[in-house]
Parts: structure tokens; sequence; C-alpha cells
């Protein structure tokens, strides 16, 4: 399977895309939590959210997007994995929170690539901080998310 969260997260969606246009095997299925997925600075949660997260500012998005883009199109998919093509890419859960800036990152890939017929689900939780797991095991809903991720995982493994 195929991991990462935040910018991991987006380099993540970036390597499915990547794997399957190189026509290599694909994992089996993968998990993006909060993926920061589009690096033009356009997302509506950037502006909404802005100062409702502690661990996500705008000055840091803006910061990984001039380390990662310099003077490249920020729509590049090998950049922001959101303009990227999204069919025939293997089952991924993406989990985000509803109160983070990077939350339409979210909602804009999974409906860009359900839209693709690829098969996609998003899950939120209300209230919690971006990457909220970091907080496992004293935060419930950080053991929410890591049950969702193992019944996800589960559900995809290969069976022998």
């Amino acid at each position: 399977s195929d991991l990462g969260d935040s910018a991991g997260g987006g380099l993540a969606l970036i390597t499915l895309q990547e794997l399957r246009d190189a026509d290599l095997p694909l994992p089996a299925g993968g998990i993006s939590i909060s993926p920061l997925a589009d690096l033009t600075h356009t997302v509506e949660s950037r502006f909404t959210n802005d100062g409702i997260d502690p661990l996500v500012t705008m000055d840091l998005i803006q910061m990984i997007g001039a380390a990662y883009c310099g003077p490249l199109d920020p729509k590049l998919p090998r950049i922001s994995p959101l303009y990227g093509d999204w069919r025939g890419l293997p089952p991924l859960l993406v989990q985000a929170s509803e109160v983070e800036m990077l939350v339409d990152d979210s909602r804009r890939f999974v409906n860009r690539a359900q839209a693709a017929g690829s098969p996609v689900r998003l899950q939120t939780w209300n209230h919690m901080v971006h990457v909220w797991h970091i907080f496992d095991p004293d935060l419930t809903e950080a053991r929410q998310g890591f049950d969702e991720i193992a019944k996800c995982l589960a559900s995809h493994a290969p069976r022998d």
C-alpha cells in the first residue's frame, strides 16, 4: 500500500500517477492523510480555515510551495497532484479535518478522482488539527482514524 500525510500525502498521490504512467505495478490501495494536493494557493479552505489549525499556516504552505515549485507552474501534476490524471488508480482512502487549511485539497482531489472512475473515499473529522493522528493513543479521534486505515488496508491486502 501507498501511505502519506500532509506534504507526503501529496507525494503519495504523485507516486501513484507516476507508477501508472510508467506501466509499473500499482499498490493494492493507498492512504492519504490531509494531502497537500494543490500548490496554486487558490483553495478556499486555505482562507476560511486560516488561523484555526495551529499546525499549518499560510506561511508554511507558501514556503513548501516555493520549495516544490521554484520557477515551475504550480499546476504541473508532479507539483500539484490535483491537476493530474486520476483514471485507473487503486482504491484510496483520504482522511482530513473539516477545520484544517488542507481540507479542500482532499475534497477537490476526491471529487476529481471519483469523476475519473477511481475508487476513492473521503473521511473527515470535525474540530481536529492537521494530521491529528500524531496524538494516538491519547486522542480518541486519532485511534478512530487509524482503525479506519486498518480496515481499508485489510480490505485491499492481497489474499494468499
